[in-house]
């Protein structure tokens, strides 16, 4: 573990060495140097503040998203992490769909006008898509962001 922590300082310090070389004798319209409040040691600082920040908002960011399991399947839209298609999809559960035989069930479909992935049929997961080829699944969802905002608000 620490020899983690020693190689992730010197990656700072090279960090630090490369941003002070960089700005070498650059100076500001009016002459002044353009780092001479900082230091080497503050530089190291804010950077690893600034990493610390970095680690804290992806942590943050990955426990917004929910699995898939328990995203809402009442028609509310949401987004979507949906394999090697990203996680900016907007879709909801369908269940308005009857088979042949006359029995209802339900699938997901996109809410918005998104290009799907390729192994969707017109927008449509089903168990396979039109060419037989499976459908991938969305694996975990969050609400939209202004759904989430709303919800805060009527708290």
């Amino acid at each position: 573990m620490m020899q983690k922590h020693k190689g992730a300082v010197r990656t700072r310090e090279k960090q630090a060495e490369e941003i002070f070389a960089c700005f070498k004798g650059v100076t500001h319209t009016d002459g002044s140097q353009f780092l001479p409040h900082m230091g080497r040691h503050d530089l190291l600082h804010a950077l690893a503040e600034a990493e610390a920040r970095g680690a804290e908002e992806a942590r943050r960011k990955d426990a917004e998203w929910k699995p898939i399991e328990t995203a809402p399947r009442d028609g509310t839209a949401f987004q979507a992490r949906i394999p090697s298609h990203g996680d900016d999809n907007i879709i909801m559960w369908d269940c308005s769909i009857e088979h042949k035989d006359g029995d209802g069930w339900g699938t997901w479909m996109f809410a918005s006008d998104q290009e799907p992935p390729d192994c969707w049929s017109d927008g449509w997961c089903w168990t396979e898509n039109a060419d037989g080829d499976q459908s991938v699944l969305p694996t975990h969802w969050k609400p939209l962001p202004d759904a989430a905002m709303d919800a805060e608000e009527r708290g």
